[in-house]
């Protein structure tokens, strides 16, 4: 008998861009915060300082959001046959290694990793940005396999 290869231990590689959900979770979680703020009766000065605040990061993190949809070189995931896992940011490569608080669901997979170098990324992945046949490959992968992990 031949010694086939199991189909899903292919070299995967994922170029990232952020979900839209992400959005959505920003805007919402901000206008609970709004919402809190307004009903904690607190004075009026306090009361619109913690809303200009909020509003201030806001529009930060929606402006961080879009740039990241725009970006040219985005930030690639690759897992190798080997199960090494790679992060290509900006055009250099990083040796990585999965944490263990990376969350792997049918509809939604979290990855988080650190580098050698001690940087660490953090990765949401779901159907919309990923395809649907890497996108399970990727999880039977990591449910199943044995991937490195710190």
């Amino acid at each position: 008998m031949q010694n086939r290869e199991s189909a899903f231990s292919v070299f995967i590689r994922i170029s990232y861009r952020p979900p839209s959900a992400l959005l959505y979770l920003i805007l919402f979680s901000h206008l609970g915060a709004v919402f809190s703020v307004y009903y904690a009766a607190l004075p009026l000065l306090p009361t619109l300082l913690c809303m200009i605040l909020i509003l201030i990061n806001l529009l930060h993190l929606i402006y961080q959001f879009r740039q990241m949809k725009k970006q040219v070189n985005a930030a690639q995931i690759c897992l190798t046959k080997k199960n090494e896992w790679l992060i290509i940011d900006n055009n250099i490569v990083h040796k990585a290694r999965l944490k263990p608080a990376t969350l792997v669901h049918p509809c939604l997979v979290i990855l988080r990793f650190k580098s050698e170098m001690k940087n660490s990324w953090c990765f949401i992945l779901n159907g919309e940005n990923v395809e649907r046949d890497t996108f399970r490959r990727l999880r039977v992968r990591l449910l199943h396999g044995e991937t490195a992990s710190c």
